[in-house]
């Protein structure tokens, strides 16, 4: 068996965006930087990666691009959160030392899949919810949770566009099947 992912390993976060939407009221632009600010308070120091991954269509463009302009990465894919566990096996196996997953679902079968599999490998699993999502958001109004990012990445496994990179996010682009 592998060496276990420690707090200093990167941490690769699978955010299933339709179930697990932005809460009423919150700033789209927060979901990254306070996603990492939570994982940072507990106790997690290495890179963190974050991807919303569901039938990106149906998701409000406006939320789509705010969240792209925090580098959350966008994967569009026809099966919705059943893709999560694709991601998430592709994510483990290009990783040659064990990382930190962090699944953001309430999908269960994404939750039994994953708690299956991933601890084998020696991968830690990070689960959250629609409601662990709303407590990450629900800050003071003093901590804003803002900060802008470098680029994100964005697929489409649906139209066949892959790996497109954009300072800015363009709703119709990725969802065109050109």
């Amino acid at each position: 068996m592998m060496e276990s992912a420690t707090k200093e390993a990167a941490v690769n976060v699978f955010w299933g965006i339709q179930m697990c939407p932005v809460p009423d009221g919150c700033d789209a632009r927060r979901v990254g930087p306070c996603i990492k600010r939570y994982l940072r308070e507990l106790g997690y120091s290495g890179p963190i990666t974050i991807t919303a991954v569901d039938v990106l269509s149906d998701v409000p463009p406006k939320t789509l691009e705010a969240v792209f302009t925090t580098g959350i990465s966008l994967y569009n894919g026809p099966l919705g959160l059943k893709d999560m566990s694709g991601c998430i096996r592709d994510c483990c196996d290009i990783h040659e030392s064990p990382i930190n997953i962090m699944a953001i679902s309430s999908f269960p079968e994404t939750i039994s899949i994953l708690r299956r599999g991933i601890a084998h490998f020696g991968f830690k699993l990070i689960l959250a919810n629609a409601e662990t999502l709303s407590e990450i958001l629900l800050v003071s109004e003093e901590d804003m949770c803002s900060e802008t990012s470098e680029s994100a990445l964005w697929t489409c496994a649906v139209c066949k566009k892959f790996d497109g990179r954009d300072k800015q996010f363009h709703h119709a682009s990725l969802f065109s099947r050109t």
